[in-house]
């Protein structure tokens, strides 16, 4: 052919139409043979009458070429056993063929054997090095060069010593590079030995912040930067890490348990304040691109091996202090380059957790394979850092989009978009910003359903965080007031500053059946803290705690199906709410039994008046998985401020070990242990009071006036310990010997004051309070400033409680007597005062009335007994059906 090949054409087995830019040209395929075909440019084309394949030349012609190459055809093998290997110098990846259903693969069939092409990295604008190694003894040399034809392949060595493959981009960036052998000159084929693809990218570079949270990593700067590099490079991307200075706050911590809440979606409070506040204090550009944000914190609440968080297309990611630097660019990799899990669903493939060697698996790899590659250098839609958004940043550096929701179903699911603007205010009305979102149909994008302005406040003199929502009623003229189908979707929504597009997604619209039970049943919703999406988690909960299968239809129609919103039994005297049918029977029942007693009016009146509560959706508390049995109504709660829900560990504020210790010191009893009986809890909260207030007291006699003489006690302590009084351990050496005491007639009262504040505050034995009696009058027989030895056994039994509460408060992390009396007088769990409310007050019979019901209804007692151990938690106010007859319920 005298003009380049352009296409070829097959017309039936045995004839194609070759268009080379003149006359049209027919090629017969001989039966049996080849067809060789050239043209003037040096491309070079076997036809046969099974297949064809272009073997290029030396021209710039041929076809293809680039992310848009042919499928390698089907071709004549040579049968060389080659193999495509990294060269010594080569510093970009290399991924092996991968098997379905891994995408981004193709396979060489040479004659009867299939072989998978695998991928090489390497930088546009660089040199790229592979070698190839021969495994045969074949003398015959090969020739390398791509698929489309394309120049920019030269080889050095031989088939015997193997080949070293100097490589420039190929057309287009991306192309198959062939190994061809030498052709049979009698029949014109040429055949291939194998092939591996090459796929040329940009080198980028991207900059890493490391910002200490309480905690640092375990390496170092220089460390990190060379892991991020070995790893990233192999997608042709390097990376310059630095280290901040530490971000010295500690308010973002909401919940008092010293970790980050990790949410389920994008950021959490406590997240978000963290990186607010660096933002507010430290001098880097929120907006600038190619830079992302990296806080060390102490820890994230799942606990166990979690060890990082970055939100897919976010900037802000969190890691622990053990974090490892491949924990580092996993994270990096969800939120920088939108890489998801290789066993997520969300992928076009699904691939078993924990069985690969990849970056992104739960697993010890750090391969990156091509089709990441290309998700780095060409993120998948929606807000990204690395996102070209130049011509918003020329209209306003100040603005950008932090997020926007994933799904987006009109009349279930509002759209919300979160935009973060700079104190470097905007030039705008007052209250209003030319920001508006557009929201339109993807596929028909001149259908436009809405526009809003986004509101702004008229103090923009500090930076701000603006939640942008919008419920799905068009604006829409004809359509005005109308809610937009969600069976419009997919939809497209944008942010536009003045002319400028800041910021662009695709939204699929996605109808959660819990949701529409949700909508359709609008009196649960105050029985929800947080709204439809906790509920939806705690319905996901219910499926995993056993109580019902996926197909139930979830908590809301679990309490319908047993009646709950229109169930209420009297029991004590007041009307329970809130319970399902079955439970209300129990408390019936129970109601009944305690009729015989004969305090059950006083405790109708008085004591147990208003003081049940019933359905409430939760977890049993926010740091467990285990969905509180209040959530299906089979569960209530009795006088929660006389009782309140403890544990022994820092899970909430109120909850502290504290609280805890502080009771095991005075009745040496632990809160958190288990019970042997419903008793004993009861038992111990009485003596507690009885240690302040004396035998025989009468609770509803505590009040403020009562505790104020406690904590003034504790005032005196304190402020006489910290004068020129002797100090208790002067005082203390009178058992062995006597004393001298300065100036001791003057301030012989002072010392009985200090003296006499022990009793009930300090010390609570009988033997101490008389060894108190003892020394006070020992010391108003003197007279002088010797005094004698009082060696007694009650005086010695004192000063060693002293102490004993000394000992207790270095061990329950109090500064002094007047941080404990500080801490009792602010830490209220459920309003609860401890040395008022104390930590267990409901009457023995009205458990053994519940739980005898209980026996009666179901046939067992309650398998978590009141006053026992509740999945490692006290909780003396709380009643419920055992759990195992709940899992039995039918729910259809």
């Amino acid at each position: 052919m005298d003009n380049p090949i352009d296409s070829l054409e097959q017309i039936n087995d045995s004839t194609w139409i070759v268009y080379n830019g003149g006359p049209v040209d027919t090629a017969m395929v001989a039966v049996g043979g080849a067809t060789y075909i050239s043209d003037g440019a040096g491309t070079e084309v076997v036809v046969t009458e099974d297949d064809h394949f272009n073997v290029g030349g030396d021209g710039e012609g041929g076809s293809g070429g680039g992310a848009d190459h042919d499928p390698v055809q089907d071709m004549i093998a040579c049968d060389r056993p080659i193999e495509f290997v990294p060269h010594s110098m080569s510093k970009y990846g290399m991924d092996a063929y991968r098997d379905p259903p891994v995408t981004g693969y193709q396979t060489l069939t040479t004659g009867t054997q299939v072989t998978g092409i695998g991928w090489k990295a390497m930088s546009t604008d660089e040199t790229g090095m592979l070698r190839v190694q021969v495994n045969d003894s074949d003398a015959d040399e090969l020739n390398f060069q791509y698929q489309s034809g394309g120049t920019g392949v030269s080889a050095d060595g031989d088939a015997t010593s193997g080949y070293t493959l100097s490589l420039q981009a190929p057309p287009g960036n991306e192309d198959i590079l062939l190994a061809v052998c030498n052709r049979d000159t009698t029949t014109g084929e040429a055949s291939i030995a194998g092939g591996i693809g090459v796929a040329a990218y940009e080198r980028f570079a991207l900059e890493l912040k490391v910002v200490p949270v309480g905690h640092e990593l375990n390496y170092t700067q220089e460390q990190l930067e060379e892991a991020l590099n070995d790893i990233y490079g192999q997608a042709v991307v390097s990376w310059d890490v630095e280290y901040l200075p530490a971000l010295d706050i500690n308010y973002w911590d909401e919940n008092g348990d010293g970790l980050i809440e990790r949410p389920n979606t994008d950021y959490s409070n406590e997240m978000r304040a963290v990186w607010e506040s660096f933002l507010a204090s430290m001098q880097y550009d929120p907006v600038q691109q190619g830079q992302a944000y990296l806080f060390v914190i102490p820890g994230i609440t799942e606990g166990g091996d979690v060890r990082g968080y970055m939100p897919i297309k976010s900037r802000y990611g969190f890691v622990t202090a053990d974090a490892t630097t491949r924990d580092v660019a996993h994270e990096l990799g969800h939120g920088v380059f939108n890489l998801r899990h290789t066993f997520s669903e969300e992928n076009s493939f699904t691939l078993p957790q924990g069985e690969t060697d990849n970056l992104m698996d739960y697993s010890t790899g750090t391969e990156l394979w091509k089709y990441q590659w290309d998700f780095i250098h060409n993120p998948e839609g929606g807000w990204h850092i690395f996102e070209d958004v130049e011509e918003g940043e020329m209209a306003s550096p100040e603005l950008s989009v932090e997020s926007v929701n994933d799904n987006f179903a009109p009349g279930y699911i509002d759209l919300n978009v979160e935009l973060y603007l700079s104190h470097r205010s905007l030039s705008n009305e007052p209250g209003w910003a030319n920001i508006v979102v557009h929201v339109s149909e993807y596929e028909n994008p001149e259908n436009e359903y809405y526009l809003g302005y986004v509101p702004l406040p008229e103090d923009q003199s500090e930076d701000i965080n603006v939640d942008f929502t919008w419920d799905g009623v068009m604006n829409r003229e004809g359509y005005e007031n109308e809610l937009l189908p969600a069976e419009n979707s997919p939809f497209s929504v944008k942010v536009t500053y003045g002319s400028a597009v800041v910021a662009e997604a695709i939204i699929e619209a996605s109808i959660d059946p819990d949701l529409e039970i949700w909508n359709d049943n609008p009196d649960f919703h105050d029985d929800v803290d947080g709204g439809f999406s906790v509920y939806s988690s705690l319905c996901d909960l219910a499926i995993e705690n056993g109580y019902f299968d996926e197909d139930d239809g979830g908590i809301i129609e679990f309490l319908e199906n047993h009646n709950v919103e229109n169930t209420s039994v009297q029991f004590l005297g007041y009307t329970v709410t809130g319970v399902m049918e079955e439970y209300a029977q129990v408390l019936a029942r129970a109601d009944t039994i305690l009729k015989s007693n004969p305090n059950y009016s006083t405790w109708c009146d008085g004591k147990y008046s208003g003081t049940i509560n019933g359905l409430r959706m939760r977890k049993v508390t926010s740091s467990t998985t285990s969905l509180s049995l209040h959530s299906l109504g089979a569960a209530i709660d009795m006088r929660v401020q006389q009782n309140p829900f403890i544990t022994g560990g820092e899970v909430d504020n109120y909850q502290t070990g504290k609280y805890v210790k502080f009771v095991k010191y005075i009745c040496d009893f632990d809160i958190t242990s288990p019970k042997a009986n419903a008793s004993l809890i009861i038992d111990k909260s009485k003596e507690f009071l009885e240690k302040f207030y004396g035998l025989n007291f009468n609770p509803d006699s505590l009040n403020e006036t009562r505790l104020t003489e406690i904590f003034d006690k504790y005032l005196l302590i304190y402020n006489y310990g910290n004068t020129s009084l002797p100090s208790i351990e002067a005082l203390a050496q009178i058992t062995s010997g006597s004393i001298i005491i300065s100036n001791f007639e003057p301030i012989k009262d002072d010392i009985t004051l200090f003296l006499e504040s022990h009793r009930a505050t300090v010390v609570f034995d009988e033997d101490s309070k008389n060894g108190i009696t003892k020394l006070i009058s020992h010391f108003n027989t003197q007279q002088t400033d010797t005094i004698p030895m009082l060696n007694d056994p009650d005086v010695a039994a004192f000063f060693a409680e002293r102490l004993k509460f000394d000992n207790f408060l270095t061990e329950a992390s109090f500064s002094s007597c007047m941080d404990l009396r500080n801490y009792l007088k602010v830490t209220k769990p459920y309003e609860n005062q401890l040395l008022i409310d104390g930590f267990c007050d409901i009457d023995l019979a009205v458990y053994n009335a519940i739980n005898t019901a209980h026996k009666e209804k179901f046939g067992e007692t309650m398998v978590i007994e009141w006053g026992g151990l509740y999945n490692d938690l006290i909780d003396p106010m709380h009643f419920n059906i055992n759990k195992d007859i709940i899992k039995g319920f039918s729910n259809p």
